[in-house]
């Protein structure tokens, strides 16, 4: 089992029209990494992941991620939100 990250996002909230879409789209992205679709688009690399996943009764996606760094961590939440916006 992957150890936490020492940097951790707080849960973002995106509204968006088509979740279904969005969560192609990242996950066509992101196809390099280790993907997971247990609860939403979960995407593994060596120093960071993240998962993307919609609400059950809200149009909304909720964004968590981890990284090693901090720098990191920030980084890669600005790529995501190009991404879902």
């Amino acid at each position: 089992m992957k150890e936490l990250s020492p940097y951790v996002s707080a849960e973002a909230n995106f509204k968006v029209q088509d979740k279904d879409a969005i969560l192609e789209k990242v996950k066509e992205h992101y196809k390099d990494g280790e993907i997971e679709l247990m609860d939403g688009v979960t995407v593994s690399y060596k120093d960071w992941w993240f998962n993307l996943r919609p609400s059950n009764t809200e149009p909304l996606l909720r964004l968590t991620i981890e990284a090693d760094t901090q720098e990191l961590l920030e980084e890669k939440q600005k790529e995501l939100t190009k991404i879902i916006k």
